[in-house]
């Protein structure tokens, strides 16, 4: 794979030649780290929004085919991990849904082999998760049936794990395990077999309503996510480690019925770091390794919103606004001030290694990307667009780097990667 410097975000193709976006931001899309690359829909002008594989380099960012010949596409999404290649789900207009897998690597222009697994009518593909080298699928309607599937990446190995579900949403893997929800109540767990698979805990419906799981966020070995309208305590996080005994409320934030309005739940290490209301101090940030001891208020900050919150290093990141626009603030050493030199109106706070990227307009240059190495130091500008905004979107991490998508007023939106 070809060796780029830290710091420098590099172009991965031109994938509509022109101006043309194959990633415009109006389109849903992602990135997905499996087998050891990652893997993303785009349109190439051609063949409609396809998926493509990278290895991180211009060279090995390629098609791995025209799975849905014609300019309408195949719509691929949530591309997993699987003991026989990367499996993923498609989804096109005429309703047919799809399981396939793939060998493509990229390096090379390797695109592999693709191979039809599964297919049935499908409303929409839901989540993904691998435990154990077997892909876990979630659908919402797959042949009027939302259900669970595994697949090992064969024919043979991919077959539904549950079925009759409502809608199965959230896989979580810790361990060799997974959690997801099923119509966000109640709490399951499966290790990817039929027997292992069994509700962990329900909650009944609470004074508000139906009761829904929200939130879900893997920190470690755990899981954290929100319960919503539980008699006695209102809507609270709480946390499992795929055990029944271990599946708790982690502290009642608002004492009473009360919801603490829990917010922005957000992996810090081992620990999780959100907002929340005790009903004193207003909204604030919260730090918690899972216990009620260990749960603690990080903030008092004056009346306002607070926005992404972004771990980073030994320092947490956030952003706030009191009636403006939202600016970048850091807490460190029990600390907290605002970023010196940060641009106003920062979005989409990310850590990748030890700084921190976001993207921010400084009222000359548009919005473009930004770094942070420290607290204390200023941020960099990399101005990916000399003719406007590049508009940097969807910024994700993924094996060390960072995947993004940008306009640079040459080629329209496309992916980029910013190694870290």
């Amino acid at each position: 794979m070809q060796r780029l410097l830290p710091g420098e975000p590099v172009l991965l193709g031109d994938l509509q030649p022109g101006a043309g976006s194959s990633m415009p931001p109006t389109n849903f899309g992602s990135f997905w780290s499996a087998g050891g690359r990652v893997f993303f829909g785009a349109e190439d002008g051609v063949h409609g929004r396809e998926p493509f594989v990278s290895d991180g380099t211009p060279a090995g960012t390629v098609l791995v085919g025209d799975l849905r010949p014609g300019p309408l596409g195949s719509n691929p999404a949530y591309f997993t991990d699987s003991a026989h290649g990367v499996v993923f789900m498609t989804d096109d207009d005429r309703e047919v849904g799809q399981i396939r897998v793939t060998t493509a690597r990229g390096t090379g222009g390797d695109v592999g082999t693709t191979t039809l697994l599964a297919q049935g009518e499908d409303v929409v593909s839901l989540s993904s998760g691998s435990v154990g080298g077997v892909a876990l699928l979630a659908t919402s309607d797959f042949d009027q049936n939302p259900q669970l599937w595994r697949s090992d990446g064969t024919v043979a190995g991919t077959t539904p794990l549950k079925q009759h579900l409502t809608l199965p949403d959230n896989i979580s893997p810790i361990g060799g395990t997974a959690l997801f929800t099923d119509a966000q109540n109640p709490l399951w767990r499966t290790d990817g077999s039929v027997e292992g698979t069994r509700i962990l805990r329900t909650w009944r419906d609470g004074p508000t309503g139906s009761t829904v799981l929200l939130r879900v966020t893997t920190v470690g070995p755990r899981v954290f996510f929100i319960v919503s309208s539980v008699y006695g305590i209102g809507a609270e996080l709480w946390v499992s480690d795929g055990t029944r005994r271990g599946t708790r409320l982690v502290r009642d934030v608002r004492r009473g019925p009360r919801d603490s309005e829990v917010s922005r739940l957000t992996p810090d290490g081992r620990r999780l770091v959100f907002i929340a209301d005790d009903g004193v101090h207003g909204p604030e940030i919260w730090r918690t390794d899972g216990s009620p001891r260990g749960t603690v208020r990080l903030t008092d900050l004056p009346r306002g919103n607070i926005g992404k919150l972004a771990p980073c290093g030994s320092a947490l990141y956030f952003t706030t606004s009191r009636g403006e626009g939202p600016e970048l603030y850091v807490r460190k050493h029990g600390r907290v001030r605002r970023v010196a030199g940060a641009p106003d109106g920062p979005r989409g706070l990310t850590c990748l290694g030890q700084t921190l990227v976001f993207t921010a307009d400084d009222g000359v240059h548009g919005r473009e990307l930004y770094t942070l190495t420290s607290p204390r130091s200023l941020p960099v500008l990399h101005d990916l667009s000399a003719s406007g905004s590049s508009n940097p979107s969807r910024l994700t991490v993924l094996d060390g780097s960072l995947w993004f998508v940008a306009d640079d007023g040459l080629h329209g939106a496309e992916p980029w990667r910013l190694p870290g």
